[in-house]
């Protein structure tokens, strides 16, 4: 059985939430491109910190 793997492209660096800056807007190609070069240009987003709640 082949190794299973899931990538959630919504949290690549790479996309914005309408396209793929690498791939373009078809996310279906998009994965399909990704997906050839074995996910190499996937780069999961840094978390943000959350900002102060206590600013005055």
């Amino acid at each position: 059985m082949k190794p299973y793997i899931e990538i959630d492209c919504r949290r690549c660096g790479n996309c914005t939430g309408d396209e793929c800056l690498k791939y373009g807007a078809d996310a279906d190609v998009a994965v399909a491109l990704c997906a050839q070069e074995a996910f190499s240009n996937y780069v999961e987003k840094q978390h943000e910190e959350a900002p102060d709640s206590i600013s005055n």
